[in-house]
Order: C-alpha cells, then structure tokens, then sequence
C-alpha cells in the first residue's frame, strides 16, 4: 500500500486540522504557558542554586505547552472554513478573462 494513501485514510477518519481561530488560540496559549515556565524556572534554579533545576522545569514547560498546542483539539476547530462553491469551466474562463483585461 502506498504511504501517501495511508496518511490519506488516517486523515479522512480523524480531524487533523486546526482552524485559523484555533491557531490564533493555540499560539496565545503557547506563549503564556512559555512565559509563566520562564517565570518559574529562574526563581527554582536560582534559589535551590541549581541550573539543572532550572533547564528541567522549563522542559516540563515546554512538554507541556507542546501536549496543549499542537494537537487539533476540538477547541481548536470551533470556527470552521466556509467553501466557495466549484464554478463551471465557462464561468471561471470568463472570470479570468474579466479580470486581465480590466488590469
């Protein structure tokens, strides 16, 4: 079986797509889970006097902020896209005729 068909199938049975709504969403989280991490992580490394301690929660941070964000969660896909219908071959022959001749 081709690989390109199986990426196909596995993405028609799941929803693998994040709206743009959900991508302005996703992104706003990330960077407040990113910053709060950051905050975090400075004050445990600097007074345990470790920066291991420091580097492994900002890990934790970003392990946690990629569980969050980068999967398609259903709050990500509220805002669905609204497609244009196909135009006959005719039509859209006359819409490119319009539009270069109007330039």
């Amino acid at each position: 079986m081709d690989v390109t068909r199986m990426i196909r199938d596995f993405s028609d049975r799941f929803n693998l797509y994040m709206d743009y709504e959900g991508q302005k969403k996703a992104d706003k989280l990330m960077n407040i889970i990113m910053i709060i991490a950051g905050l975090i992580a400075f004050p445990v490394g600097y007074f345990k006097q470790q920066l291991s301690l420091s580097v492994y929660t900002l890990l934790i941070g970003c392990a946690l902020t990629a569980l969050i964000t980068i999967p398609p969660w259903w709050c990500y896909r509220k805002h669905p896209l609204k497609w244009q219908k196909v135009l006959p071959a005719e039509e859209l022959g006359k819409a490119t005729q319009l539009k270069s001749s109007g330039s």
